[in-house]
């Protein structure tokens, strides 16, 4: 049997090193972006994966819209207590701010990565985005699956 190799300290110091410096560089927080209203009444894209201490900054396009914070079994219904950008969006204006009028961005830090965040857009104008659809979730249990399910139950086509 062929003796083992051995590592000399300082390489084992140099790997740890490099480990760690790589440990510390993924923990950096990410911006991930959503654009709301921009190609209709939807959040593009409609699901982010976010570590802690990410942000999602939720770009408003054309028209008014909201993110409301929501849940899976009720994602039409505003989560008391949870979080909300307000109305927002440059009303009959295209994403090019056309006006001049900076565009609205509202910024989400995740705090907690390990659970879902569900929310929906609860504006009514001309009818109630989120029952048409605007729904998004951040870490997603399942995937595109869950957010395609979250739709459904807004459109009021659940059978399960």
């Amino acid at each position: 049997m062929a003796p083992l190799p051995t590592i000399s300290l300082f390489t084992l110091l140099h790997l740890l090193l490099v480990a760690l410096y790589f440990s510390l560089v993924s923990a950096e927080p990410q911006t991930h972006l959503v654009y709301v209203g921009v190609n209709g009444s939807f959040f593009s894209p409609s699901t982010v994966a976010a570590q802690a201490n990410d942000v999602i900054s939720f770009i408003f396009g054309a028209d008014v819209h909201a993110v409301r914070q929501s849940t899976f079994e009720k994602p039409c219904t505003p989560l008391d207590g949870g979080f909300s950008s307000g109305l927002a969006g440059i009303k009959g204006v295209g994403f090019t701010g056309a006006t001049g009028q900076p565009i609205p961005v509202w910024n989400l830090t995740v705090s907690n990565a390990s659970r879902p965040l569900y929310f929906m857009c609860d504006s009514i104008d001309p009818v109630f985005h989120c029952s048409a659809g605007m729904v998004g979730i951040i870490n997603s249990p399942n995937g595109t699956v869950h957010i395609s399910l979250t739709a459904l139950k807004c459109l009021d086509i659940w059978f399960f």
